[in-house]
């Protein structure tokens, strides 16, 4: 099947087909479905329990919530801290090693979890508010 997707892809007839927006959108589109599936096989439907997410009689630890929540900060953060750690943070040039590599990777990780967190908490007060003036204006 993968073969079979990558040669479809490739086919000049189906490039001249699809547009290049759509053509970068159809590349991703197994990844997608990979992702929806084991999403589906796992239960997680969001039917939030008392520990956060229900999967079906268990419930999910409340950091798994919690580092839920904070996935989309953790993701533009990271770029961030990747950029300061590579150019700001390391002022000498460094061999690769998979040493580096790993203890890099956790670095930026670890400070973008911790930036994304320091985020969510100033701006969750703000949010509250705004949904709750907005809730009281409209209804």
């Amino acid at each position: 099947a993968s073969s079979a997707w990558r040669g479809l892809l490739r086919a000049p007839w189906f490039r001249a087909l699809v547009p290049p927006p759509a053509l970068a959108l159809a590349v991703e589109l197994p990844h997608v479905l990979a992702v929806h599936l084991l999403a589906r096989l796992a239960g997680g439907e969001g039917r939030g329990g008392p520990g956060g997410c229900d999967v079906g009689a268990k419930t999910c630890p409340r950091w798994l919530s919690a580092v839920s929540r904070l996935s989309l900060g953790v993701n533009l953060t990271n770029i961030f801290a990747l950029h300061y750690f590579s150019g700001r943070a390391n002022d000498y040039p460094v061999e690769f090693s998979q040493w580096h590599l790993g203890v890099y990777t956790f670095l930026a990780w670890a400070s973008a979890v911790a930036l994304s967190l320091v985020g969510h908490c100033l701006t969750s007060p703000i949010a509250t508010i705004a949904i709750r003036v907005g809730s009281w204006i409209c209804g």
